[in-house]
């Protein structure tokens, strides 16, 4: 997020930059007038086509310079000129399209690489479908055999109406929202617990809550570390834990009998927190 912002800023400075060099440098700079639009327009269609951030920046080069030489040509700019004069600015011109090239399509790059990693954290919990070229080959197979054995088959065709896409908009967007911080809330939990906890003792992450072992703690030690333990989470995260208990050997002797009588005990402390103290935990986890 940082590198998406200072490239922000770049571009920004750069724009700034390219349209007042001519003043800041006096008349030794006289770029082409219809450089500055088509560095702009350049810029549009690099954030607005996924193919110009998304291609090899040499394939892009071979669609910007040449309509670059054709306008100049066109607009009766000289290229090179009497001994090579305009050279030095022709030269200029390209370094500034490139420079401003490189800086959208970095922006862009950035942007999707945090769209995929917003899409890895919400929907990681999904099954995706296979694309249908991979699957391709697995209905052919059905069909011949279904062909072969004189039995029924049916196929469908089927996607979401756009109707109904915009209907449930709002409540896929709170979903988001909430599986983002769930899982931020996971990870700062789980960074709190490592980091609190000795280095012996064992943390695991089990569907949405954790399960931690202290070896060799007696009642007195494990009071002592539940009481850490909230206290960090409060200063730290502004939660609270609800936290549930088995020791062994006196609550149970085997393991699956302790980790049912734990996780018991951790949703008897959940269920009787008062309602409106939950809702202002989580309001609070998510600011």
């Amino acid at each position: 997020m940082k590198r998406f912002r200072l490239t922000l800023v770049l571009i920004i400075t750069w724009f700034f930059l390219l349209y007042n060099v001519e003043r800041l440098d006096g008349p030794s700079v006289n770029l082409a007038s219809f450089v500055y639009g088509f560095a702009f327009v350049t810029a549009v269609a690099v954030i607005a086509v996924p193919a110009l951030h998304e291609w090899p920046l040499p394939r892009v080069l071979l669609i910007i310079l040449p309509l670059y030489f054709l306008l100049k040509v066109y607009l009766d700019y000289p290229i090179v000129g009497d001994g090579l004069m305009h050279l030095p600015i022709t030269v200029t011109e390209i370094a500034a399209l490139v420079v401003t090239l490189l800086l959208a399509r970095d922006i862009m790059q950035r942007f999707t690489h945090l769209q995929k990693g917003l899409a890895r954290v919400t929907l990681s919990h999904l099954d995706d479908a296979s694309p249908f070229e991979d699957g391709q080959s697995l209905i052919y197979r059905e069909i011949r055999r279904a062909r072969r054995r004189q039995r029924p088959l049916a196929l469908l065709a089927l996607k979401p109406t756009a109707s109904s896409v915009s209907y449930s908009m709002d409540r896929f967007l709170e979903e988001a929202q909430a599986e983002i911080i769930k899982h931020y809330i996971g990870a700062n939990v789980a960074n709190l617990l490592l980091t609190t906890l000795e280095d012996y003792d064992i943390v695991t992450r089990r569907n949405n809550h954790f399960i931690v072992v202290l070896p060799e703690a007696d009642e007195d030690e494990l009071q002592e570390t539940i009481d850490r333990l909230q206290r960090e989470a409060r200063n730290r995260l502004g939660i609270e834990f609800s936290i549930g208990t088995a020791r062994f050997p006196d609550d149970a002797v085997t393991f699956g009998q302790l980790l049912t009588d734990a996780e018991r005990a951790m949703h008897r402390s959940s269920a009787s927190e008062p309602p409106a103290e939950r809702e202002t935990t989580a309001v609070e986890s998510a600011a």
